[in-house]
């Protein structure tokens, strides 16, 4: 155990004595009231939904230091951390009494990760505050941050010249949710003068972050594709009653069936694309592929990714061939679920793409997708595709926000998105930061060394 680790140990004993406990519970209380009526639950059963759901090792820290640094009325010191270091810093080291003055003076902020060097460190821009970016020393967050994602955090140099380090205090909240506690920020900023703090934010990043941990239990995670269906990958095998010939013929005679390619027994069925998010596959023209139909032989094979495009087409087809064209298809459901549990179980004496070559096919389809989704019109960008939203100012602040969340979201899939700052001519922007106006009076850098950091809801 280090000197850090151990004085953790220590101030938390501390904290137990008789004449601590009480406020120290009083604080608590604060946070589990303040967030619990958001929920519309009392202090008891929202106490005991952290406790149940493992949240409470992630929140303590933020809670504990808060308490150590908030500000007394009436106490032997300004504060908790530096009551203990008057009555017991006796028996701590140097180091650790450095680390706990610089914690006792320290103000929280929100920083944004600009850079991720694993088991080496961070570098975090201080949206608050007009500052330049700051490399801190850690080592176990570095696995569990992508660039882009928004701490609350508080950062201290225990003597001046040494490095920056995180307390123990951290919530990492990924781009969309940062950009919300950023939003609800400035609204409060705007309602207190110039210069001065934010408002209790580590009480308002507790409360933001439970909330997001809260939603994401109700979260049934389904996919849609841009029509607003559920995906589902539907296969219908129908036999012919009919001449494969007069199918074809019927086919190639439809104005809602276009053939793949001339020659081919391959006819698809397109519409315009919708601007609203979705799984589909788009042809060159940009149109949503809506259904698919192979002729083998005495049967057409189709294919859809919902079960409404399913009847809408079976519908189409009963009408195009003939009510007794068709016999009855037979027909194959997969959830996509299904499909990643059974690629992820590959049977026995089956062969395995090679790693190399499956990265590049990844890769082939990660970039093309992405280079698909710089044509589109973005409901995050008023509707608009990236590049003429980039024509006003307003807009290219909504690109850069935007780009964050892609290129975070990629990242998080094993894909480097990077490239796409470049192609809209945003390679040279200075990351993109705009910090939050009428911010307060730069302070001293803050913080410490992270004895525990927490994890992403």
């Amino acid at each position: 155990m280090n000197d850090i680790d151990l004085l953790i140990k220590n101030l938390l004993k501390h904290a137990q004595r008789p004449e601590w406990i009480d406020l120290f519970h009083g604080v608590q209380g604060e946070y589990l009231t303040f967030a619990g009526a958001l929920m519309e639950l009392d202090p008891d059963p929202f106490a005991e939904l952290i406790e149940t759901q493992g949240w409470w090792p992630n929140l303590f820290g933020l809670v504990f230091e808060d308490f150590m640094a908030r500000p007394l009325e009436s106490a032997p010191a300004v504060n908790f951390a530096l009551a203990y270091l008057k009555r017991a810093g006796w028996r701590e080291t140097p180091h650790a009494r450095r680390y706990l003055q610089a914690l006792a003076e320290s103000q929280p902020s929100l920083y944004e990760v600009l850079e991720v060097k694993p088991d080496e460190g961070l570098l975090l821009q201080d949206r608050l505050n007009d500052r330049e970016p700051v490399w801190v020393m850690e080592k176990a967050a570095t696995h569990g941050m992508n660039r882009w994602d928004l701490l609350y955090a508080r950062i201290v140099r225990p003597m001046p010249g040494e490095e920056a380090i995180l307390t123990g205090g951290v919530l990492r909240f990924t781009p969309a949710e940062g950009s919300e506690l950023l939003a609800m920020i400035e609204t409060m900023r705007g309602e207190h003068p110039e210069g001065t703090e934010v408002p209790r934010l580590a009480l308002m990043a507790f409360a933001h972050w439970i909330l997001r941990a809260s939603a994401q239990l109700l979260d049934i995670p389904v996919i849609l594709n841009r029509e607003g269906h559920e995906l589902l990958f539907c296969e219908a095998r129908i036999p012919l009653r009919i001449l494969p010939k007069a199918a074809e013929q019927r086919l190639d005679a439809a104005k809602t069936w276009t053939r793949h390619e001339p020659g081919e027994p391959i006819w698809q069925r397109v519409a315009a694309p919708t601007t609203r998010h979705g799984f589909d596959a788009l042809d060159e023209q940009g149109r949503m592929l809506i259904a698919s139909l192979t002729l083998e032989g005495r049967h057409l094979l189709l294919n859809t990714n919902s079960e409404e495009r399913l009847q809408q087409a079976l519908g189409e087809l009963t009408t195009l061939l003939g009510h007794d064209a068709m016999g009855k298809p037979a027909v194959k459901r997969t959830r996509l679920d299904a499909i990643r549990e059974s690629a992820s179980h590959a049977e026995p004496g089956e062969p395995e793409i090679p790693d190399e070559e499956f990265q590049s096919m990844q890769k082939d389809f990660m970039d093309r997708h992405y280079r698909r989704v710089l044509r589109e019109r973005i409901p995050m960008l008023d509707d608009k595709t990236p590049r003429m939203a980039l024509r006003t100012k307003s807009g290219r602040k909504k690109v850069i926000e935007w780009l964050k969340v892609i290129e975070n979201s990629a990242q998080a899939q094993g894909y480097d998105a990077s490239w796409m700052w470049a192609e809209l001519g945003l390679a040279n922007t200075e990351i993109g930061i705009e910090p939050v106006e009428n911010r307060p009076a730069a302070t001293d850098e803050i913080d410490a060394r992270s004895s525990g950091t927490s994890v992403e809801p």
